[in-house]
């Protein structure tokens, strides 16, 4: 009798214990998300030009979350670790050190766990000067003509003059595509699954930042966003796996989202990982015009 009643006392602490790590594991696999209007699948503005949307799964989780910017309100810059020496830090840090509006991975990285796995460089600092010859999209922005948009993605392949079009702008990004320039997928189909982070670009020059929280294979979110009524032109992957990180910090909303492990029971919970180089914005102000520059940079062509 008293061996039984142990058992029921020792099993009621299993359950309890469980319960307590399930709401726990609710907590932190949401990635610290505050926002308690989370659940519609609508646009909510955030403030002008600045838009977010989430398309929950059947669990009460965002499963993809998109954050659409307009380039007439903000201005996209990319900080690198390379550039601060001794800098490691989450895309949340990132936002709050820097003080800015919003966060995405900018790339992946090798194993010095700095330098882009494709061509990178910003105002004069070069990250990594070579282009990766399988990587088909570039992220531009800062152009150095006032008569070129503020912010595009170019697809490698329509861009018979890719360099010299690239080369007009200060900040460069060079990334595998994921959808090309009509909107169609292009990754290949693979059984590996992970969240994943993508920059996107619609028709009407918005710029997105998109994070895929439940792991699925690339080509399975490739396959979504072509679908989903975003009126997308372009896309790239910029990171997959737990690194794969959003952070939006503005009057209306303090969120931050992570990728997830792949597991067939539940996603484990994980904290936020460092990532070395990021794609932030700033609300815009009234700026002179840039000079001319026709030159291309040295880096082109290594």
């Amino acid at each position: 009798m008293v061996a039984a009643l142990d058992r029921r006392r020792q099993e009621r602490f299993r359950l309890n214990v469980c319960a307590v790590f399930f709401v726990l594991w609710s907590l932190i696999s949401a990635g610290g998300f505050v926002d308690t209007g989370w659940a519609s699948s609508e646009w909510t503005q955030l403030e002008s030009g600045l838009a977010l949307r989430h398309w929950p799964d059947g669990a009460h989780h965002p499963e993809l979350t998109v954050l659409r910017i307009d380039p007439e309100f903000f201005r996209f810059v990319l900080y690198s670790a390379s550039a601060e020496r001794g800098a490691d830090r989450t895309v949340r840090q990132w936002v709050e050190d820097k003080n800015l509006v919003a966060a995405i991975n900018a790339s992946m990285y090798w194993e010095d766990r700095e330098t882009s796995t494709g061509l990178m460089t910003n105002f004069g600092h070069v990250n990594n000067g070579r282009v990766h010859p399988e990587f088909g999209a570039f992220f531009v922005a800062n152009p150095r003509r006032a008569q070129l948009p503020p912010v595009d993605i170019l697809d490698r392949s329509l861009e018979q003059q890719w360099r010299k079009r690239v080369a007009q702008y200060a900040t460069i990004i060079q990334n595998y595509r994921l959808l090309d320039a009509k909107g169609e997928n292009v990754w290949q189909a693979s059984r590996q699954e992970h969240s994943s982070a993508a920059v996107a670009e619609d028709s009407q020059g918005h710029i997105l930042f998109i994070l895929q929280h439940e792991p699925v294979s690339v080509h399975a979110l490739g396959s979504r966003l072509e679908n989903l009524s975003l009126d997308l032109s372009t896309a790239m992957f910029v990171e997959g796996g737990v690194e794969a990180s959003l952070a939006v910090r503005c009057p209306e909303l303090e969120a931050f989202w992570n990728g997830r492990y792949d597991s067939r029971l539940l996603p484990a919970p994980v904290a936020s990982r460092p990532v070395p180089n990021i794609i932030g914005i700033t609300r815009r102000r009234s700026e002179p015009g840039v000079p001319d520059i026709e030159t291309e940079p040295e880096f082109f062509g290594r």
